[in-house]
């Protein structure tokens, strides 16, 4: 029996994933499986694709950015419990808004030291080129979801 090497392996996999995920659109929304699960399908696939993940790079990859992804989630909900406290500035005192503002400061050093300590995460499980490219594929599929949603409103209005 012939041995596969990665890159073939790697190949079936995408091609697979892509199949599956096409496939699956709509048996996922027959399903009713939430939007947020069908965009974390969605987000798997267009990483690995654009960073090129080989499969022990997969493996390795994805349980940091998942841990990375809920603490990052934590920080962006207490971002949105600050924010609506701060709406409401017009009711807060002096002191509580000097609060207010110092957790915002505080929480921005949170976010910059989660990044920092996920770098150093992400250069012992990946190449450091796509550690790099992982910056701009992050960038990318924010652009993506964007365009996505646009397009959506404008289908959903017509």
């Amino acid at each position: 029996m012939k041995k596969i090497n990665n890159k073939t392996r790697l190949a079936i996999g995408l091609l697979l994933l892509s199949f599956i995920l096409l496939e699956s659109n709509g048996y996922l929304r027959a399903q009713n499986v939430s939007r947020k699960e069908q965009l974390e399908s969605q987000k798997v696939a267009f990483f690995t694709k654009q960073l090129n993940l080989t499969v022990e790079e997969a493996q390795s990859f994805w349980p940091v950015y998942n841990e990375y992804q809920r603490k990052n989630d934590e920080l962006n909900s207490k971002r949105r419990q600050l924010l609506s406290q701060l709406g409401n500035e017009t009711h807060l005192s002096e002191k509580e808004l000097t609060v207010l503002a110092d957790n915002y400061i505080i929480l921005q050093t949170d976010e910059a030291k989660l990044a920092s300590q996920y770098h150093e995460k992400f250069k012992t499980v990946l190449p450091i080129r796509k550690v790099i490219a992982y910056y701009r594929v992050e960038q990318k599929y924010k652009r993506f979801l964007l365009q996505q949603f646009q397009k959506n409103r404008k289908t959903d209005n017509n």
